[in-house]
């Protein structure tokens, strides 16, 4: 179990170990999925309302804009804020694929962390020290930790839920809708579009531009409760854009409380990123999130 406060703040990056695109393969994605006679394009038009001529503008000009990410186009073209979210649903949804998750491989951290948290009884695992800060629209690591917990005990849903309720997963950009076990209005984790589905998505999904009154101001002020109660905090996947770092006001954190993975960064942009958080963050180049949890992280 782990009985000493932490706090994991996930990055895009913790959500690409189970297939799901970063920013500029996402981007790609849509640009050849929204061609004529594309299946995503048909599955697009079957489940909004967008016109042919509509579709065809959003392309086009996310093409020519030489933006490397949805979300940066959308930040100065608000006029296609709702066909962008729905295509990035479109998307997203496609990689909800169950059995990925519980794949016995190096990478698959959530496998590592459910034995970090083993507990006897479920009880016992909802003591576990743990929260979450998600950046991330997936629900994989609640989905997992609820199925874990299921199939561990041979408990029923509402009684994992209930232990669940004791580990925050605070998701700051939303999520691809409530799981079942979360809600009345929810959808199953799977990778189906439907045009409930999609418009669910859509409410539930917010860009880092947007502005915060919409709630989520209440969310980044308790992830960043949760991470000064915490005694240790990890990144794991995490870009470390300026504008989530000021949210979060990083470069207020205690000194060496922090750790970051820095997977793909350069050295260069390792010192940026130190800079930008006030040198409060020690960052790991050399290590993903497997071998920051093996060789780095303090469990006890």
């Amino acid at each position: 179990m782990i009985k000493a406060p932490i706090v994991f703040v996930l990055g895009a990056g913790a959500s690409s170990c189970y297939g799901f695109p970063l920013g500029q393969k996402l981007c790609e994605i849509v640009i050849d999925g929204l061609q004529r006679n594309k299946p995503m394009r048909e599955e697009l038009m079957n489940t909004t309302r967008f016109p042919d001529h509509e579709i065809d503008a959003f392309r086009r000009e996310l093409l020519y804009s030489a933006q490397n990410s949805i979300d940066a186009f959308l930040e100065n073209r608000p006029e296609y804020l709702a066909i962008g979210k729905s295509a990035m649903a479109i998307i997203l949804m496609r990689y909800e694929h169950h059995d990925i998750l519980w794949q016995f491989s190096d990478n698959n951290w959530m496998r590592y962390l459910f034995d970090k948290m083993r507990a006897t009884t479920l009880q016992a695992f909802s003591e576990n020290q743990v929260a979450f800060v998600t950046f991330n629209f997936d629900r994989s690591l609640e989905y997992f930790l609820f199925n874990s917990l299921r199939n561990t005990f041979g408990a029923i849903a509402k009684d994992c839920a209930q232990a669940l309720t004791s580990i925050p997963i605070i998701h700051l950009h939303g999520r691809l809708g409530w799981l079942p076990w979360q809600g009345d209005r929810s959808r199953a984790y799977e990778p189906t579009a439907t045009a409930e589905n999609v418009q669910m998505c859509v409410d539930n999904i917010k860009l880092v531009h947007e502005e915060l009154k919409d709630g989520r101001d209440k969310d980044f002020e308790e992830a960043k409760r949760l991470m000064h109660l915490a005694d240790r905090i990890y990144f794991l996947g995490f870009g470390f854009g300026q504008l989530n770092v000021a949210r979060l006001g990083l470069a207020g954190l205690t000194q060496n409380k922090a750790i970051a993975t820095a997977t793909g960064f350069t050295q260069h942009e390792v010192a940026e990123i130190s800079k930008r958080c006030g040198g409060k963050i020690s960052i790991y180049p050399g290590h993903n999130i497997e071998s920051l949890f093996r060789n780095v992280v303090a469990w006890s």
